[in-house]
């Protein structure tokens, strides 16, 4: 929590762009402020946010978030307008509530495994019930 507590701080005051370095400095003055005696939050918050909005908002700002959440409701969108909503909104609700807990779009890994899981869904023979 010190971590998303920080981020959320940092966020308020920039609205905008920053820096990796930026943001954990800030984020780590924070924790040790707000949160005394939590090393593990102290220690991880050089590598991300843990979480992927939260991750978006603070490099990216208020249009790096509004794009990743556009992101998702126009796939959702699209998924369900297509009627493929059991095969191809399983992946991505998936990937969406994975990136609440942990930031997982950084890693290359996860991109792939979403498309490849995206494109096998979607090849799955649907029933005209």
């Amino acid at each position: 929590m010190a971590i998303w507590d920080s981020g959320l701080a940092y966020s308020d005051q920039h609205y905008f762009f920053s820096t990796p370095l930026e943001r954990t400095t800030y984020a780590q003055a924070f924790i040790k402020e707000n949160h005394p005696g939590n090393t593990e939050g102290y220690n991880n918050v050089k590598y991300n946010m843990h979480n992927d909005f939260l991750e978006t908002l603070t490099l990216q700002g208020i249009m790096g978030a509004l794009s990743l959440a556009f992101i998702y409701l126009s796939f959702a969108i699209v998924v369900i307008r297509q009627r493929i909503m059991t095969s191809a909104l399983l992946p991505l609700f998936v990937l969406f509530i994975c990136g609440l807990t942990d930031s997982v779009l950084i890693n290359p890994q996860t991109a792939m495994l979403f498309l490849i899981s995206v494109v096998i869904s979607a090849s799955l023979p649907t029933s005209n019930k």
